[in-house]
């Protein structure tokens, strides 16, 4: 077999080196531009080349997974929620059971009992009111004869004075209506004997006599006098007291000590 030599002839191994190297550069580009035609578009890359970023889609379980730590979340805050309520409504109702006597809890241990005998307690309180102002609106019709009551001013010596210093001149005593009931007003002189013998039992027990009850008594001495301010209040509602009767009995007493 006769040996037949290469069509192509090179100068060196250089040149040659070249061509298959363009060879194979054709090649490897006509293999890529086929797979271009029959395989779908890269969906990582845009018509530019330029590689394109897409949002990554969350799996299901992912999904589920969050909304199971929503709810849990939602879950905790309630309950939160609810144990701060029962909190304070614990508070409340112990600070109801302080305010409620003994004897409306007695035997009384649940906390529907409590809220019962609290709206029974504040019945009663609201009653006890209404009495206490008929009460007093009753004193006051029968004290002032109809008239508004209000507080009077403590008398000054010039007052009685000119009530009573006529009567004796050592002893003065003034009667008039009072935010109580009546007030009784006795001024006499420290030394004088009307003072060592008119004592604070005696007037008691003259207003104790009129249907009066001695709720206060003040005594003072200023500038060689002694004064005794009593108020009393009245016990029987249905009987008026006159006060310009009352002042005359006292006057009388006062004149009988004088005399005796």
């Amino acid at each position: 077999m006769n040996y037949v030599g290469p069509a192509l002839r090179f100068n060196n191994h250089v040149d040659e080196l070249a061509f298959w190297s363009s060879i194979q550069g054709l090649q490897f580009e006509q293999q890529q531009q086929g797979n271009k035609e029959t395989s779908p578009a890269n969906p990582f890359h845009g018509e530019d080349g330029c590689f394109l970023v897409k949002e990554a889609t969350k799996p299901m379980g992912d999904v589920i997974g969050n909304n199971e730590n929503t709810n849990v979340k939602k879950k905790m805050i309630h309950r939160n929620v609810e144990r701060q309520r029962r909190h304070e409504m614990a508070t409340l109702y112990s600070s109801l059971r302080m305010l409620l006597p003994l004897e409306y809890l007695k035997g009384k241990r649940s906390i529907s009992d409590h809220m019962n005998q609290a709206v029974h307690y504040i019945r009663h309180q609201q009653k006890k009111i209404q009495e206490l102002t008929a009460k007093r609106d009753d004193l006051r019709r029968i004290t002032f004869h109809g008239e508004i009551p209000r507080r009077l001013d403590p008398v000054s010596c010039s007052d009685v004075d000119q009530e009573c210093s006529q009567e004796h001149p050592h002893c003065v005593i003034l009667v008039r209506p009072s935010w109580v009931g009546v007030e009784v007003i006795i001024r006499s002189s420290v030394c004088c004997s009307i003072q060592r013998r008119l004592t604070l039992s005696t007037i008691v027990s003259a207003l104790t006599e009129e249907g009066l009850n001695v709720v206060q008594c003040v005594s003072t001495a200023s500038n060689g006098l002694r004064t005794h301010t009593i108020h009393s209040e009245v016990i029987d509602l249905t009987k008026g007291i006159d006060m310009e009767e009352l002042q005359q009995k006292l006057k009388n007493l006062i004149r009988s000590l004088a005399n005796d």
